[in-house]
This record gives C-alpha cells, sequence and structure tokens, in this order.
C-alpha cells in the first residue's frame, strides 16, 4: 500500500510509527465500489526550532482534497472523501508537505529527509459495514466483496489457475477480477469476471521458472453483500502427478553395510566456515582440519538452524527446527518429549557420553537427556581431550559409542595460549583487546573503531581457532594411536559463526547472516580414506538423519531434517532441485528469519529491533550478502516472505514450552561467555 515517500518503521516507547519523508507521500488502496468515505490520520510533525507550520494537502486520483494543518504534538484529524472522488479499483492518494527538512537540524544526526510521523491511516464507511472476513474451509475460499487474496508461488512455465466452481450471487455486475505479476513485468490482467460463468481454467502467462503473485479479488459496483464461493481453487502445473528421479552416482555411503560404528560428533563453538583453510581462508589457521577434510566429505554449503548456541544444538540433537522444538530463549530447556540423539543411539544398546564446556548444556537444560555419561567443565579444549582419554582407557569396547564432543576455544573472549597469540596476532599490541570490556567499549563507542581495532579482533579469533585446530589434531592421533579411527564414524560441526562488522554487529545472536549462520560440516565415513565436494545445501537439521542412516538405525518419522547420504557421489553434486532451509532467531527481543531457496536468501524481520525492513540477497553474485536487492525483486521477496510464514505456522502449534532458572554456578559460567551482564 505504502509506495514512494515513506521510511521504515520505528518506535516511540510503546507507539510504532513511520516517516513521511521528502516532499510527496504516496499511498494506494483498492476499492470494490466507489462511495463516500472519511480519511482519518494521526500524525505529528517533523518538529525543530524555527520550524513552520506544518500543512498536509491531499490529492486523492487528481482530486484535490481539503488540507490538514498539523499542531505541533501527536494528534487525530479526518477529512471527508466523496465517492466522485474515488474510482473502482486501486485509488492512488497522495500527501504533499509544506516542507520537509533533514534530521541533522536534530541531535539524532539523521540524514532522511523528514516531514510527518505517521501513526495511522484509516478509512472509515457511514454507517460502518461489518468487518469482511476471507474464510478457508474444505468447502472452499469464502471471499466477501471488497476482499482479495494475494497467492505467491514458485511457476514453472505449465501453470494453469483452476476454479471447479463459483458460487454466489449474480455475476453480472459482480465478479471476480484476476492479475498476475512477476519482477521486471507489468501486471497482467488475467480476467475480469461479470457473467454467469460457474468454472474457470486459465493458462497463466509466467513465461521460465520465477516467483509470481497471483491476486483474486471479489469485487462488485453495487456492493452486494454476499460473498463469493470458490471451490475447488488451485494452481496446477504441466508437472503434476509425475514423479522425476534424479540419477545419483553409486557413493561409497551406499556400498557400506551398516557395521554399528563407533560414532564422534566434535562441535567447535562459534567456528565460522570461511575462516578454514578448506573453506578458502587464506591464513593457514587450520591445517589439522584442512587434512581431515581431505579424507572425508565436505559441505560447502553447511547452515546453522540459528545463529547461537542452545536453539542449534538442540535442532542438532533432535533434527527439528527452531520452530518446532521451540527452545529459543536462555531460560528454555529441551521438552523431555522429544527425542533426541543421545536417546536414539541409546536405545541401539549405544554407550552415550558426552564432554562439553557451553554452561548451556546445564543439568536442567533437557540437552542431557540420554546420555550415559555427561560432563561439564568450562575449559579449553587440551583439558578436555584428557578427560576424554581417561574415559577412553577405562571404557570396555564390548559396546559401540556414541562420543558428543563441544569445544568452545573460539567463543568471546578471545584470549588464545600464548604461543599462538605470538604466531597468529603477534600485530596486537593491545593486551586488553579481545576482552569482553574491549569487544563492548567498541560495541558501545566508548573505544574508537578503526580498521586496526577491526584487525586485531580477526587475529585473536584466528589464533583461537589455530588453537583449537590443533587440539582436534591431537585429538584424532590419539584415536588413531588406539585402532579407532579407521572405523569410526566422525562428524565435525560447529553451532554457529561469528561477525566481524561485515554488516556493522560483532558476535553472534543478533542477526542471521552469512557470517553467523555458515558454519563447517564435515563427515568421515568409516575406512573411507578419500576426499569429496558436497555442494548440495546441508544444515544442522540434517545430521541426525544422516548419522541413524549411516549406523543402520530407522530415522523418526518426526525428524525434519533428511539424510545427506545419497548426495555423497563420487563427483561434486548439487541438486536439481533446490530445498528451502530456515533459520530463525528470537533472542533477548531480536527475533527474523532467514530462508535460502537456491540462489536466494530473505532475511525477514520479525522485531523492530532485529532490522528495519527485509532483505534480499543473490547468493551466486553477493555471497558476502552486501547487496539488498528486495525493492528490485519484490515478487521473489514476497514468494520467499509466504514460506518463512507457513513456517511459523510451527510456532503457533507448540504446546507450552518448558522453562528453567540457572543457578548461581551456570549464571556465573555464562556470564563469562558474555551472555549476562
Amino acid at each position: 500500500f505504502l509506495g514512494a515517500g515513506w521510511s521504515w518503521n520505528e518506535r516511540s516507547g510503546e507507539t510504532t510509527f513511520v516517516w513521511g519523508t521528502g516532499k510527496i507521500s504516496e499511498l494506494r488502496f483498492f476499492l470494490s465500489t466507489a462511495r463516500d468515505l472519511d480519511l482519518e490520520i494521526r500524525c505529528f510533525p517533523f518538529s525543530y526550532p524555527g520550524a513552520p507550520t506544518q500543512v498536509i494537502r491531499p490529492t486523492l486520483n487528481d482530486t484535490t482534497l481539503d488540507s490538514i494543518t498539523l499542531a505541533q504534538k501527536t494528534d487525530s484529524y479526518r477529512i471527508h472523501i466523496p465517492a466522485s472522488a474515488l474510482v473502482h479499483g486501486m485509488n492512488r492518494l497522495l500527501f504533499e508537505y509544506a516542507y520537509s527538512r533533514t534530521s541533522e537540524t536534530s541531535d539524532g544526526g539523521d540524514k532522511r529527509s523528514l516531514a510527518v510521523g505517521w501513526d495511522w491511516i484509516r478509512f472509515h464507511l457511514d454507517p460502518p459495514p461489518a468487518e469482511p472476513a476471507i474464510t478457508a474451509t474444505e468447502t472452499g475460499i469464502s471471499m466477501p466483496f471488497g476482499t482479495g487474496i494475494d497467492f505467491h508461488f514458485m511457476a514453472s512455465g505449465r501453470d494453469r489457475l483452476v476454479i471447479d466452481q463459483i458460487e454466489g450471487p449474480d455475476l453480472t455486475d459482480s465478479g471476480i477480477e484476476i492479475t498476475l505479476l512477476a519482477d521486471g513485468s507489468g501486471e497482467i490482467e488475467l480476467l475480469d469476471l461479470r457473467s454467469s460463468q460457474r468454472n474457470l481454467a486459465i493458462d497463466l502467462p509466467t513465461g521460465a521458472q520465477r516467483a509470481v503473485r497471483l491476486s483474486m479479488r471479489a469485487a462488485s459496483r453495487d456492493g452486494g453483500p454476499d460473498p463469493i464461493l470458490l471451490r475447488g481453487a488451485r494452481i496446477e502445473t504441466a508437472l503434476s502427478g509425475s514423479e522425476t528421479f534424479v540419477d545419483v552416482p553409486d557413493s561409497d555411503a551406499r556400498q557400506l553395510e551398516p557395521n554399528r560404528p563407533n560414532v564422534l560428533v566434535y562441535v567447535v563453538d562459534t567456528m565460522r566456515a570461511d575462516h578454514l583453510g578448506l573453506y578458502g581462508y587464506s591464513r593457514n589457521v587450520s591445517p589439522e582440519i584442512d587434512e581431515f577434510g581431505s579424507q572425508a566429505y565436505v559441505f560447502d554449503q553447511a547452515m546453522a538452524q540459528t545463529s547461537w548456541t542452545k536453539p542449534a544444538v538442540a535442532s542438532i540433537f533432535t533434527g527439528l527446527g527452531t520452530t518446532a522444538h521451540g527452545v529459543n530463549h536462555r531460560e528454555h530447556r529441551l521438552p523431555s518429549r522429544l527425542l533426541t540423539m543421545a536417546e536414539l543411539f541409546s536405545d541401539a544398546s549405544y554407550r552415550t557420553v558426552a564432554f562439553t564446556t557451553n554452561a548451556y548444556f546445564s543439568t536442567d537444560s533437557g540437552l542431557r537427556q540420554g546420555f550415559d555419561e555427561f560432563t561439564l567443565q568450562p575449559a579449553r579444549a587440551d583439558r578436555v581431550h584428557q578427560q576424554i582419554f581417561e574415559w577412553l582407557d577405562r571404557e570396555d569396547r564390548e559396546d559401540p559409542f556414541l562420543l558428543y564432543v563441544h569445544t568452545i576455544d573460539p567463543h568471546a573472549p578471545y584470549d588464545p595460549p600464548e604461543s599462538f597469540r605470538r604466531e597468529f596476532a603477534a600485530e596486537v599490541e593491545d593486551p586488553d583487546a579481545g576482552s569482553f570490556e574491549h569487544i563492548r567499549g567498541l560495541a558501545f563507542g566508548e573505544i574508537p573503531r578503526t580498521p586496526q581495532t577491526d584487525q586485531s579482533l580477526i587475529r585473536l579469533y584466528d589464533a583461537e581457532i589455530a588453537y583449537a585446530d590443533r587440539q582436534f589434531g591431537l585429538l584424532l592421533d590419539d584415536l588413531r594411536r588406539r585402532g579407532l579411527y579407521d572405523e569410526m564414524l566422525i562428524l565435525f560441526v560447529s553451532d554457529h559463526g561469528e561477525g566481524f562488522y561485515e554488516h556493522g554487529i560483532q558476535g553472534h545472536g543478533w542477526d542471521l547472516y552469512r557470517e553467523s549462520t555458515q558454519v563447517p560440516m564435515i563427515l568421515k565415513l568409516p575406512g573411507k580414506s578419500s576426499g569429496h565436494r558436497v555442494q548440495a545445501m546441508a544444515q544442522q537439521i540434517d545430521l541426525l538423519p544422516t548419522l541413524l542412516d549411516l549406523a543402520g538405525m530407522e530415522v523418526p518419522d518426526v525428524v525434519q531434517g533428511r539424510s545427506l547420504v545419497p548426495l555423497l557421489a563420487r563427483e561434486p553434486t548439487s541438486e536439481a532441485e533446490p530445498i528451502e532451509v530456515f533459520s530463525y532467531l528470537d533472542y533477548e527481543g531480536r527475533k527474523g528469519m532467514s530462508v535460502i531457496y537456491g540462489q536466494w536468501k530473505l532475511i525477514e524481520p520479525l522485531s523492530s529491533s532485529f532490522a528495519p525492513s527485509r532483505e534480499l540477497y543473490d547468493r551466486l553474485e553477493d555471497p558476502d550478502e552486501q547487496i539488498d536487492l528486495s525493492a528490485q525483486y519484490p515478487i521473489l521477496a514476497g514468494y520467499l516472505a509466504s514460506l518463512v510464514r507457513q513456517q511459523l505456522l510451527e510456532l503457533e502449534q507448540l504446546p507450552e514450552v518448558e522453562s528453567m532458572e540457572f543457578d548461581d554456578q551456570t549464571r556465573q559460567q555464562l556470564k563469562a561467555l558474555g551472555y549476562f551482564e
């Protein structure tokens, strides 16, 4: 509805508002019937010392309406709009301002040219009609006159709209208007149905595969009260009812006979993929991981389900997305009704053991369920590995084991061991660099940010990765010495990445950009000795079904991820059909969701503190996600946003998520990681 001349949604106390910017703001609205209306607005003028009186001059479809003189405070105003100024269909209302002024004149330093802050805009009928409501049931779609439906879908190029039966009043002067719109094309009118026709089949001129928006409006010149009922409304494609099979070469995984291998799941907290050599990083900080990857499957596009630890690990453990398991707040606990990786392996007579360093694995977190032994010790990787060596020394080896390891060294604060600091961060002279006090000082402007301070954080982070890499190599060496490595199934992955001001933020848990959500994912099969790259999309919810598949176990129907075994082909592989990959964040008031579909990624804000507006990125042309294309491709963005809305329905169907209290020790451990002040 809002055209040019509007800024983004902002908050003032408990109220949200939008600035009208420049000289004119445009509003478009659809009417099924032209009739007298009242326009009511609530707004306030942009004010500065010496500002003149703000006057709004509305123009509707080239008809000048009464001017509105604004008071110097938020107030409501109402003017009459005669039916003669309105048209059946789309109407264009312009608000012209007496002045607009850059807010550099205020203390905010804002560069926009501001005119009026708008709280709301409303239209009134006298007498007011009953509120029209579209309903959809098994019977069909009921559309009262004056309502409409916008449906976004990915067209195949051979689609048609079919409606089995249209029921309603006499359609001679009433009916359905149907239009089609795609990015880069004008709106195509498919039908202005005002006849006795009672069914419909229209070929849709969608062209090649692309996102389109199909709009259906119930229109009436006399405003009839009865709705139109559409039975059997659907989009059909020429491919409907057929199955397409993709020829996948034989893979090492498919030739394996499930032999209940020992399984190691090794998670390094806060390790972004593009800071490892096998993902293209120029600094030699990960020789051990790189060598491990040369003997395994490396997933080039592996995505986290969120950008912080607790919900990410819950997804790894359950194979469920964050909107399905619901563990999205610090105080949430994993419900006991959900089956975890440890429980499923335990049911298959595996010994299940975990060693972790992140305090989110506290006793009440629910993340421990299913483990026979569980050790939480905030410490560096070398001490964690020493505990693993001691456990292996006393392990009886009669049953296979699932060993889950979660180290945390790359997580802030960035304080690498001195030898690694000298080798990888010798240029960092400030001894406080990388501490939480230093990071917060940069974030809040208490310490000036410079290219040097940014590089200092990155170099210290790299030194932490180099240390984690060395310790991982030593663990693998010990497994080789014990004769366990060759026949072991090993998964190396991270829970999330870390940002370094690529999008104005340092750290994680703030956003869903690539630096926070693309993680390393490396899978070594028992007996495998040569490496392969897998280009197809993979995500954390795929890990549980993949491990179960490789261990010869059934995957529960409730699991949302898919086994990656079919993708483990001998040649670099990608998928013929893209999959939808969702990441969701709901942390300390910041709420948003992203969806990746093929080369495209949409980031949809769900709270004002997350982002001002949706963003669309071309992952092929702009892998660093710097050029927002949402304005250039609004239909594609709308289609992806509809996928987000559909995914969010899972949250509405969830039972109430269980909560927990942090004891003093856990709170102190989380405070050491920066999660509490």
